[in-house]
């Protein structure tokens, strides 16, 4: 069997960084149009209409789907070194609808485990939970770039995390504690600008003003900067486990 290299979040940083910049653009374009599905969401709940509400959250969940799905095939064509437009990475996404509504179904059904857990259970389900989000952490990528089914994305993602818990739970520790980086500043901002522009008299609204801008400006930055960030960083480590998994002959027939 050939020797599997180790998973080095260095280098996967380095990479990332040496790439962002040229395919940032495309990546933005995802991105707006992801956040313009948000902001509707938000005027649904706005306007307060409760069938307004809910179509436009189930819109914001099947779109946010499509979009990441386009996103990381778009991605990963581009790492391997294949020029697609984004038209065809949308279509692709699209075409995949069933597959992306039932990993939809997915995280409803663990959310609703969760949230009909007693709270001493959810604090045992704490280390499980962490220990399978790391090993299906690829069901998508290996839906959108493999074309597989559900059920096969699921064994497709634990087989590739497979002898590489670890070092893939610290890959994925390392780009928050970097994403977290690039966000102090924005927080800091606010905050001090908070503490400097609003008077101790300023009545609720003022303030309450203040926190939504606060909020709309740290979701937008997440957009333009952290999203397309980590898309990057999360195919890489995709490609570099696949890649591994390739060597060792041990990707699903």
């Amino acid at each position: 069997m050939v020797r599997t290299q180790s998973i080095n979040p260095g280098r996967l940083l380095k990479d990332t960084f040496r790439t962002i910049g040229s395919i940032y653009i495309p990546l933005l374009v995802f991105g707006l149009s992801d956040l313009a599905v948000v902001a509707a969401v938000g005027l649904g709940a706005l306007i307060g209409a409760p069938l307004i509400t809910v179509l436009t959250i189930l819109l914001r969940l099947i779109f946010s789907r499509w979009v990441y799905s386009a996103v990381i095939y778009y991605t990963y064509q581009y790492l391997s070194g294949n020029r697609i437009s984004i038209g065809s990475a949308f279509r692709r996404a699209i075409s995949q609808t069933r597959r992306l509504i039932l990993l939809i179904l997915g995280y409803f059904l663990l959310l609703l485990i969760l949230s009909i857990s007693a709270p001493y259970l959810l604090i045992i389900l704490i280390i499980p939970g962490i220990y399978l989000s790391v090993r299906l952490g690829f069901v998508l990528h290996g839906i959108t770039v493999d074309n597989l089914s559900f059920t096969r994305g699921i064994r497709h993602s634990w087989n590739l995390v497979k002898g590489h818990w670890w070092s893939t739970f610290i890959a994925m520790i390392v780009v928050l504690i970097v994403s977290l980086i690039f966000l102090t500043p924005i927080y800091v901002g606010i905050f001090l600008i908070g503490a400097t522009l609003i008077p101790d008299s300023a009545n609720s609204q003022v303030i309450s003003i203040f926190r939504f801008t606060g909020v709309s400006v740290v979701f937008v930055f997440i957009y333009l900067v952290i999203i397309p960030f980590m898309t990057v960083y999360d195919t890489l480590l995709y490609k570099f486990l696949r890649a591994n998994k390739n060597k060792s002959n041990q990707l699903p027939s």
